[in-house]
């Protein structure tokens, strides 16, 4: 039988002493907690791989997402995510574990993001979160653009090891989020990244509803256009991929709307 190693193993424990006295990131968050006489209900814990180590409360309420903690091992830094109609909802990153407890606590007693964040400062509250408060659909794809150009920008450099060097397509996605979003028809759209490829739903959750064309930035520098099922065209540059992307869009093809495929008129 292959060996796998546990979490507890693979913890640098220069990072992670106490992480690895408790006998891993689930306990060590249940002991502190208990330390402080909070309440964050029962931590289960799983070991993701040799990066990353997870951990997980199961919401106490109806109609709530569960609470998620990851250690990263490349420094000391807990990941805080709590993901409702998939969508993080409330998240943030620190390296005092007492905190992410105190987050923990407040969202197992029912409170909103914006609860976690008065408990715990390092919470915060992403722009789609903040736009669907507002039920505008127009403003939740909107802000699902900023959300996506602001993932590829290199804001997220503290998660990368020393010396880390953004890679080409980091920059070359971004460019292509920048010229698509510059195109009116398709910033009304909700976008979608997958596998390095830009396509585009009628809808903000999933199931989505893919519409027109998808845009995928190729290993030689050209731009791939390619409609579902059809052929492929080729662009030099994002801003004339981007403007055949719209172009192909359906005649009556209209902005997103907030909901899922059942919610998108026929």
């Amino acid at each position: 039988m292959k060996y796998v190693p546990n979490a507890v193993e693979l913890l640098p424990a220069e990072f992670y002493p106490d992480v690895i006295a408790a006998g891993g990131v689930a306990s060590a968050l249940e002991r502190v907690a208990a330390q402080r006489g909070l309440v964050i209900g029962a931590v289960e814990a799983a070991a993701q791989d040799g990066r990353l180590y997870h951990a997980q409360i199961e919401a106490a309420l109806p109609g709530r997402a569960n609470f998620t903690v990851t250690a990263f091992k490349i420094r000391r830094l807990f990941s805080v995510e709590n993901h409702e109609s998939g969508v993080a909802h409330a998240w943030g990153r620190t390296s005092d574990l007492a905190e992410v407890a105190k987050a923990a606590a407040a969202w197992f007693a029912g409170a909103d993001p914006r609860g976690m964040k008065a408990a715990a400062p390092f919470i915060e509250l992403p722009l789609v979160a903040e736009a669907r408060a507002t039920g505008v659909a127009h403003l939740v794809a909107e802000a699902n653009w900023q959300l996506h150009r602001e993932a590829w920008s290199g804001r997220l450099r503290e998660l990368k090891p020393d010396g880390w060097r953004e890679p080409t397509t980091h920059a070359v996605l971004r460019a292509l989020l920048d010229a698509a979003s510059a195109e009116p028809r398709l910033r009304h759209l909700y976008a979608v990244t997958s596998h390095y490829t830009l396509w585009f739903s009628r809808c903000t959750d999933y199931p989505f509803v893919r519409v027109g064309a998808a845009i995928e930035p190729l290993s030689d520098g050209r731009y791939r256009v390619s409609r579902h099922g059809g052929e492929s065209e080729f662009f030099s540059t994002p801003q004339a991929a981007a403007a055949r992307a719209a172009e192909l869009l359906p005649l009556s093809c209209g902005p997103a709307i907030i909901g899922t495929a059942a919610d998108v008129p026929a």
